[in-house]
């Protein structure tokens, strides 16, 4: 029987233990599933299934003044894969990449941040987009304070709005009431500034004859028992 995700965990953790030197685990996944939620699967949409992913690190310092993080604490700040290339130079010492969107999580993994610094982490927006194929036109997400929009390119109703505090489960759309007007059009200024859509789509479609290549040659060549889940 294969290993649960559980045990394979413990096997990295172990493994790490044996190595020499600092190491720094994270647990990250690049998108959720809906898994049947609202009778949806895979990941295509901005709902917490999908958008919401776990992020857990764990430090094992093997050398004296060795990085630690905090254990046991939960943090409920907003964060971003695009978080994950300053952190690992944070937590490295090594100067920070050129052009890098991401911020440095350190100070949150370490503890240092004092609460009014904190409260900083909480207002920071986090955005996330998505190119669908064909004929969908691309849409884009922002996640700032408690609440999330989802702005549709081309659509009749563009705009999505949740207040995940209030709604967790995401079941009243606040997109089209007036009380929300403000933070509304807070967020649509947030999520439409420096995002092309038109030029998003343009690319999508110019790459479909490509993809359309690729799919052809996979159909000829067949999978090997690399490209198979549970092949081990």
């Amino acid at each position: 029987m294969p290993d649960t995700p559980g045990c394979c965990v413990g096997r990295v953790v172990e493994a790490a233990c044996s190595l020499p030197g600092d190491t720094i685990i994270v647990y990250v996944s690049d998108h959720g599933d809906m898994a049947g939620d609202r009778r949806m699967f895979w990941k295509q949409s901005f709902y917490e299934g999908a958008a919401k992913v776990p992020m857990v690190w764990y430090a094992i310092p093997r050398s004296e003044g060795g990085e630690q993080l905090l254990k046991g604490k939960q943090l409920d700040v907003p964060v971003s894969l695009v978080d994950l290339a300053p952190t690992f130079a944070g937590l490295s010492g090594v100067p920070q990449p050129p052009g890098i969107d991401g911020k440095d999580l350190t100070p949150l993994l370490t503890g240092t941040e004092n609460s009014a610094a904190l409260a900083q982490w909480v207002n920071r927006p986090v955005f996330s987009e998505l190119k669908m194929l064909q004929s969908h036109s691309p849409f884009r997400m922002v996640r700032h304070k408690q609440y999330k929009l989802i702005y549709h390119h081309d659509a009749q109703y563009p705009v999505q709005l949740y207040d995940l505090d209030t709604d967790p489960q995401e079941r009243n759309d606040l997109g089209q009431s007036p009380d929300y007007a403000e933070v509304r059009e807070r967020l649509i200024s947030m999520v439409l500034d420096d995002w092309e859509p038109n030029q998003v789509h343009k690319r999508i479609k110019d790459g479909l004859p490509d993809r359309r290549y690729l799919a052809q040659w996979g159909k000829e060549v067949g999978m090997g028992p690399m490209d198979l889940w549970g092949h081990m």
